[in-house]
């Protein structure tokens, strides 16, 4: 089977912004992209975290001062400047938050206007940009001025505008940022519908909730690439390998915090297995502490005393007796998650044995049927072993995990009960959310 050709591709790309001179800014550093024919993909991150020199370079406008672009096969910025309007208007769309439709003309011509060097009529283009106008609900306002109609309205015109040319590749920046939440809901929708026909979509946003359309997610801090986010719930049109495709509960709470980094969703992850509720001002100050544990910088027995401390000495203020319980809790959840570390480092690589990798995953059994007070037969402990390989292999999802080991023998599952999968699948998932290093 044929290797799929990105529809864009970036590779170790460097922008700046006045290169030489005193204000010279280096806006993207060593970025590597690729976004796929029918993909829906995110660019998220904070303001000037790079996004919008990113979609403007991909537009063909923004030259870069080091690394590749390709765009269909092209680089835009090699063409002769003819040859690369021609190819932009064939290739790519662009929707704007602040709409930019001129204000003097009608909706309708604003919509036609990218048809005018197409060699058409002003009646074939108008009857095509009456037909996208219908198909994204605005039809009726066609011969309006853009003063007459809503800010709804005029971003679904925008819409219009931007895909009446057909082109391969529509770029979104932050296309529902002016709007209210139902011409919001109205705008996304066409989105979705542009893309479930087969275009390939890029859209910048700052709205968490809105990542749920995309197959993938770039998230972005001062022009850096910090990771890249499958969406479970998509079914991905980027080839990987299930090593690289594994989901676990910190890409899940990166929807709750999406601007938190991978180390900082390990303490929220932490924290929320070793305690369900406290008050936030405690919580706070145990995160704080947690971080510390996790990043090697101090023993069980520090940990210990710390979380005993009073508040207003700098501790999470615990009961002695419950902080002895966490602080064991939390060392033996990372002492076992670097078994999934381990793991993991050896998928694929030849000169690790596979003795060595399958006492690690015995390990990890170990480790989560402590979980569980009852007794298994042979069969039931090797099925556990295989869908605990699947899991940490990234071959299973957490819930086909849960699905797997709750399945009776007769099934082909391990036979337990569905609390007792869930609790332990809930285990093995702390230990993945400790122990899966984040691909950059």
């Amino acid at each position: 089977m044929a290797r799929m050709e990105p529809m864009i591709e970036a590779k170790d790309m460097d922008i700046i912004y006045n290169p030489g001179q005193v204000n010279e800014y280096h806006a993207i550093k060593k970025v590597n992209i690729e976004i796929y024919p029918g993909e829906f993909v995110g660019l998220f991150g904070h303001s000037g975290s790079g996004k919008s020199t990113l979609l403007y370079n991909f537009l063909g406008v923004l030259p870069y001062q080091a690394g590749k672009l390709r765009v269909a096969g092209v680089d835009p910025y090699e063409l002769p400047t003819m040859e690369k309007v021609l190819f932009l208007r064939e290739t790519i769309g662009i929707i704007y938050q602040a709409f930019y439709l001129i204000p003097s003309i009608t909706i309708i011509e604003n919509v036609s206007l990218p048809l005018t060097f197409a060699g058409l009529s002003k009646s074939d283009r108008e009857a095509r940009a009456q037909k996208v106008l219908d198909r994204f609900g605005v039809g009726h306002i066609s011969y309006k001025f853009p003063t007459m109609v809503s800010g709804g309205q005029l971003q679904r015109a925008s819409v219009s505008r931007a895909v009446t040319t057909n082109p391969h590749i529509l770029l979104a920046d932050e296309p529902t940022g002016n709007l209210d939440s139902v011409s919001t809901q109205q705008v996304l929708d066409a989105l979705e519908e542009i893309n479930n026909e087969g275009q390939t979509v890029v859209m910048i946003t700052h709205n968490a909730a809105q990542l749920r359309l995309c197959h993938r997610i770039y998230y972005l801090k001062d022009g850096v690439v910090q990771r890249e986010v499958m969406n479970p719930e998509k079914k991905q049109i980027k080839r990987v390998r299930n090593s690289k495709a594994i989901v676990t509960e910190i890409e899940q709470l990166a929807r709750i915090y999406p601007y938190m980094n991978p180390e900082e969703l390990k303490v929220k992850s932490m924290s929320n297995y070793l305690l369900d509720e406290m008050p936030i001002g405690q919580l706070d100050r145990m995160e704080k502490i947690t971080e510390q544990l996790i990043h090697g910088k101090m023993s069980q027995s520090e940990y210990e005393r710390l979380l005993a401390l009073p508040l207003e000495e700098g501790g999470a203020g615990m009961h002695s007796a419950s902080a002895e319980k966490i602080a064991k809790k939390a060392v033996k959840l990372l002492t076992d998650a670097r078994d999934v570390t381990r793991y993991r480092r050896g998928l694929g690589k030849i000169s690790e044995s596979d003795s060595d990798q399958q006492k690690l995953i015995r390990r990890l059994r170990d480790s989560i049927l402590e979980e569980y007070s009852g007794k298994l037969k042979d069969e039931q402990i090797e099925r556990l072993e295989h869908a605990i390989t699947d899991r940490v292999s990234g071959a299973y999802s957490p819930q086909g995990f849960e699905e797997r080991i709750g399945m009776s023998l007769s099934e082909g599952g391990v036979g337990f009960s569905t609390t007792t999968a869930a609790n332990l699948s809930r285990h093995l998932e702390k230990l993945l959310a400790m122990g899966v290093e984040q691909e950059k």
